[in-house]
């Protein structure tokens, strides 16, 4: 508490003050790849923006308890963090070889999919009608769960 107290103290006074943070002692992305093979180089340096983001969280709620009006900033966007791409790796009915060649052929418009599409869901009611699937599989094909935002 001593460094907020320090800023907080300063910032009655009627300074402006901006701090920079880092995330270091919780992880250092660059480091945290290198030690784990298993960990995309990209997703690494993300951890580590995230720890950035929780110090910054952290200095956030301390300066508050001494009155002061704080904002967190940062340039990321959280939701490309968490929602940064879907891979599709395939079917357990058919070959890598043969699904590829399948998504090849819906890409080029070659194949329609909207007639297999039996019913479409906003994906917060996702596990509800996964459960209604496995109970009665009767006409269900496919399900396309759409994003609601």
């Amino acid at each position: 508490m001593h460094l907020t107290r320090q800023v907080a103290d300063v910032a009655k006074q009627g300074v402006q003050i901006a701090l920079v943070m880092g995330g270091g002692n919780i992880l250092r992305g660059g480091q945290f790849k290198a030690a784990n093979a298993s960990i995309q180089e990209s997703t690494a340096h993300y951890m580590g923006m995230l720890a950035t983001v929780m110090n910054s969280l952290a200095l956030s709620d301390a300066l508050e308890t001494f009155g002061l009006d704080v904002r967190v900033q940062t340039a990321i966007n959280m939701q490309e963090i968490v929602v940064r791409e879907l891979v599709v790796r395939g079917s357990f009915l058919y070959t890598p070889v043969e699904f590829e060649k399948g998504v090849r052929l819906l890409n080029d418009g070659l194949i329609d999919a909207e007639p297999l599409i039996s019913h479409t869901a906003p994906m917060a009611e996702g596990a509800t009608y996964f459960e209604k699937m496995a109970k009665d599989p009767g006409d269900w094909i496919k399900v396309i769960l759409r994003n609601e935002e």
